[in-house]
This record gives structure tokens, sequence and C-alpha cells, in this order.
């Protein structure tokens, strides 16, 4: 089974998120020296490198859109009172960022978060995910009360 690797950046100048799948020529996609994903937009006088390159994590929202690092999600989860799903128990709502680090893809409460709900801990659950916003775009998705 293989994965898609798509990466985006926030395009802080221009308020816009430049996708490395979408044919824009505006953008020039390319791996430095270390390996590392750089985003450069292309200009008459000079290239300008943007910084948060993100990655697409390998899974869609409930409604097929691609969930990437930086996205905010909307994540349902239902419990049940046995394994048989028949009877619901609970249900929880939680506002949420998608985020990259020890190596996976995760979940945070916020930006300065540091611990990280692995999607991993999904698995064998009932839940759906929607992705509400991004961090760039729509940071105050974040803010509690």
């Amino acid at each position: 089974m293989s994965r898609n690797i798509k990466f985006r950046a926030w395009d802080k100048k221009n308020k816009t998120m430049a996708y490395s799948d979408d044919g824009n020529q505006e953008y020039g996609w390319f791996t430095d020296n270390d390996g590392c994903m750089i985003c450069v937009r292309i200009e008459e006088k000079r290239d300008i490198k943007l910084n948060n390159i993100m990655q697409y994590i390998g899974f869609k929202d409930k409604k097929g859109k691609e969930i990437y690092e930086g996205d905010i999600i909307r994540l349902t989860e239902r419990n049940y009172t046995d394994c048989s799903m028949e009877k619901l128990e609970s249900t929880r709502t939680s506002i949420l960022l998608v985020a990259h680090d020890y190596g996976a893809f995760g979940l945070r409460e916020n930006t300065k978060s540091k611990g990280l709900r692995p999607f991993i801990w999904l698995i064998g659950t009932d839940y759906d995910i929607e992705v509400i916003g991004n961090i760039h775009e729509n940071p105050k998705l974040l803010e509690r009360d």
C-alpha cells in the first residue's frame, strides 16, 4: 500500500495556501541538500522562500477533504456501553490541531500544547473528523473560553 506524498505552504504575503500538486506556476517545490522540502514564490526580481511547509497526512475528513498538518479539525467521538456499539453512552466533540511530532501525525489542543495524541488511538473507535480551518487562516478556532 502506498500513500500520496503532498505538501502545502502558507504564503504570508499573498495570504494564500500553495499546494505541491495543483500545477500553480507561481510556486516552485524543491528539496534542499538536507532532503527537506522547500517552496518558493517565483517573482520577477527574486524567489521568496516560504516557511511553514505542511504535509498531507494520508487521511481525508468525513466530507472527503484532504487533511494536512496545520489543519484545525472538529473531532466527534462516540462512546458505547459495550463492544456491540448498540447503546450510545456519550458523545464528545473537540476542536484540535493536526500536528507532526515524535515521528507521527497526531492531534494537539493548541499550538502551545506539548503532548500529541497519535491518530492510532482512533483505531477501533467510532468517530468523525471534519476540517474546519487551518492555523494560518483561522487561528481563533483554537482559542478556548
